[in-house]
């Protein structure tokens, strides 16, 4: 009797131990795909791929670097690739007259200029400056290009990705458009206006379609203003 007690212990100890190794199968994340000469992930949780990238775009003046934490190599414009698991730390650093606001993606929350975190996926971390207050109150504007001339302008996304628009302070906050529908915008007439191609859900950018933006880098700097047929600019990214 004590026997067979034993055996049907031993049995169901080994179902169960079984059933975990199933179930921690079936729940495993999808492995990353090697693609365009980068690791693709899952938009959430961990990544199992040996090497990760940190992208860190920033809004307004200033720029934000790895200031600590193991960098493999740069992968363009801002874009570091880190070994997976590693611990890595951030720095947002604003330029002479300017202020820093606040982060966005990776660091969403974090009023600081320095985040830190573990690299387990791709992420983004923008950083957004604004200019100081003056204090005196005058405007170096021209009277022929008032700060009250703006311009709407359109932004279409199609595909598994985003586009961010640089902001102008208080005024005009930085945006994100998504697909399927565009978005209208509002900027300084004749100001410059900078925009940013962030792939997402393992998307991949495929280019600018047209309009004021053209080839294929993530990030596209246009004049808001009208062309010689007195059109509106019109921004299309397109993602894969």
């Amino acid at each position: 009797m004590h026997y067979r007690a034993l055996v049907r212990v031993f049995a169901l100890i080994c179902v169960a131990a079984i059933a975990a190794t199933a179930c921690r199968s079936a729940h495993a994340a999808p492995a990353p795909l090697f693609t365009n000469g980068w690791w693709t992930c899952p938009d959430t949780g961990s990544c199992s791929a040996p090497t990760l990238r940190l992208w860190l775009p920033s809004f307004g003046g200033g720029y934000s670097k790895v200031e600590s934490g193991p960098v493999s190599a740069t992968c363009g414009w801002g874009c570091y690739e880190i070994p997976n698991g590693a611990l890595v730390t951030i720095r947002a650093v604003p330029n002479a007259g300017y202020r820093f606001t606040g982060w966005g993606g990776k660091c969403q929350g974090v009023y600081t200029t320095g985040c830190y975190f573990h690299m387990w996926n791709n992420y983004v971390a923008g950083a957004t400056f604004e200019p100081l207050p003056s204090s005196s109150g005058s405007s170096s504007n021209s009277s022929s290009d008032p700060v009250t001339a703006v311009l709407d302008f359109v932004v279409q996304v199609s595909g598994r990705g985003t586009v961010v628009v640089e902001g102008t302070g208080i005024s005009y906050p930085t945006s994100t458009c998504k697909p399927p529908y565009p978005c209208t915008l509002t900027r300084f007439l004749k100001r410059s206006v900078r925009v940013f191609a962030l792939p997402t859900g393992g998307g991949t950018f495929l280019g600018w379609g047209g309009g004021r933006c053209w080839g294929t880098q993530n990030v596209c700097t246009f004049k808001n203003d009208f062309d010689r047929y007195s059109n509106r600019p019109r921004i299309t990214a397109t993602f894969g």
